[in-house]
């Protein structure tokens, strides 16, 4: 069986589709072999694409400037910095088993699909819990509504921290395991998680109490255009398999 779970999603570029093709085209093949160039730039690509979408972007479209600019731009530098010395420090050391394990990592932060012309695209993606897609929903109606008061400001705040952790989930904590780093490796890992974490959250909780209700509007519009709901197979509790 397969139903429909909340996604949040942005068109990845073609440069990091076809990328994404061949490395798990090659790590899926006969003759798997270590890529760790290629696993750099797909890394380094997803988690700055990323941030560039949801932060700083949208700190351009909305026009955000003084103190809470800098904020925003010291954040951004800090999980930037953290992110792809992790990145540069683990690939070159990984295992043909852990590159393989890349490649399901790549495939699952990403969905595919066809443009207009039937042309293979993806987004690069990650899933909500239904109750934050409910609760994103609903303070995005709020917003386009009218309202942004303590309430929404509240809300919105509260919202966009669940889809940090989500993300986190996603990009970090779940290829941590997936690679199953151990010593010196895993707690880079640890210390770089916790690093991005209190950034986003900082960054998060001064971001957005502070934005006008026309920038609240913009944002929120932005945010909806991300939501993306995709079909996915129902996994058994007891096997662990999917079900077709």
């Amino acid at each position: 069986m397969s139903f429909e779970q909340t996604h949040m999603a942005f068109l990845a570029s073609d440069a990091q589709h076809d990328l994404s093709n061949r490395f798990i085209a090659q790590m899926r093949g006969e003759n798997p072999r270590k890529a760790p160039d290629m696993i750099k730039a797909l890394l380094s690509n997803i988690l700055n694409d990323t941030l560039d979408y949801y932060i700083l972007q949208p700190a351009e479209i909305l026009e955000i400037k003084g103190g809470l600019l800098r904020v925003i731009k010291v954040g951004a530098a800090m999980i930037t910095k953290a992110t792809l010395f992790f990145v540069k420090r683990v690939a070159g050391g990984l295992s043909i088993e852990q590159s393989i394990a890349g490649a399901d990592y790549i495939e699952n932060t990403r969905v595919l699909s066809e443009d207009e012309n039937g042309k293979e695209i993806s987004y690069i993606a990650f899933p909500i819990l239904d109750r934050t897609a409910e609760e994103l929903r609903t303070v995005i109606a709020r917003i386009k509504d009218g309202h942004y008061g303590r309430t929404e400001k509240a809300q919105l705040t509260g919202v966009m921290i669940q889809l940090m952790e989500a993300g986190v989930d996603i990009y970090l904590r779940d290829p941590v395991k997936q690679m199953q780093f151990t010593g010196l490796t895993a707690k880079l890992a640890k210390n770089t998680e916790q690093t991005v974490v209190k950034a986003l959250d900082r960054l998060i909780s001064d971001m957005f109490p502070k934005l006008t209700h026309d920038q609240a509007i913009r944002y929120a519009a932005y945010l909806e255009d991300t939501i993306l709901m995709v079909e996915v197979e129902e996994v058994d509790d007891e096997t662990g398999a999917q079900t077709a």
